[in-house]
């Protein structure tokens, strides 16, 4: 895990990929899903320069996974 954040006494957690000419699969997604179940986190965040597959999109639709791509990483830092 890249960062871990704590506010309100509720854990998140934070991936990063530097992935720029490849998508991030939903194998990355699972893994972080996993590490959030393990260490009790209330919400994860994946961050990439490049984009996700639609599976890795699917599967963290209704989870508390927030996917940043590189197109809404650029967003969030203007």
């Amino acid at each position: 895990m890249d960062l871990r954040l704590i506010k309100g006494g509720k854990l998140a957690l934070v991936q990063c990929k530097q992935w720029k000419t490849r998508q991030v699969g939903v194998k990355v997604v699972r893994e972080l899903y996993g590490v959030m179940a393990a260490s009790g986190a209330s919400k994860g965040f994946l961050v990439s320069y490049g984009d996700f597959t639609g599976e890795a999109k699917d599967f963290a639709a209704g989870k508390p996974i927030e996917l940043i791509d590189g197109r809404r990483l650029v967003e969030l830092s203007q």
